[in-house]
């Protein structure tokens, strides 16, 4: 009856390759979590600010000299292991998707596996909204009237996108 959009499911030899993609931008968000915590820790405790380079290279020794109480240099310390620990694990993932695609960019990456076989879409107005670049705003005369559903499409790509537009604006 072509009253539902045909669904699309992701070839099965690529699932674990975009899977593993999506880890890795899920550790990327921890590690600068983790780096944003001990920022703070070191601000509010100090009164003053340490650049994330400096963070990054700080050691367990440094720390100490940079905080006040042992009880504070501990939870920076724990937190900078644990960050350095994510490090590790996004450049095991970085060498593996990197050996196993052959597109080098993150971002591309990320758009090549999460939209899968283009020809999928028939317009550029579908491959738009499923990158979430579509306004779903209802407008009558200028006035807004309600929103379509802003869920739909792939956050990842929607992401991607939003990404590569702060890189050309910088």
């Amino acid at each position: 009856m072509d009253i539902l959009p045909t669904g699309y499911i992701y070839p099965k030899e690529d699932r674990a390759i975009r899977d593993l993609l999506r880890k890795h931008s899920q550790l990327v968000r921890q590690k600068t979590s983790h780096l944003l915590s001990i920022h703070n820790l070191v601000t509010r405790n100090t009164g003053t600010s340490l650049t994330g380079n400096r963070i990054k290279t700080l050691t367990a020794e440094a720390m100490r000299d940079v905080l006040p109480t042992p009880d504070l240099a501990l939870a920076g310390t724990s937190t900078l292991a644990v960050m350095r620990c994510v490090a590790e694990q996004i450049a095991a993932i970085e060498h593996t998707i990197k050996a196993r695609v052959s597109l080098r960019p993150t971002l591309a990456l990320t758009i090549m596996l999460e939209a899968g076989d283009m020809h999928r879409f028939s317009t550029v107005g579908q491959w738009a909204s499923y990158c979430r670049c579509v306004n779903s705003a209802k407008l009558s005369n200028g006035t807004r009237k309600g929103q379509g559903n802003t869920k739909n499409g792939n956050t990842y790509v929607g992401w991607a996108f939003i990404e590569a537009a702060n890189f050309a604006v910088r």
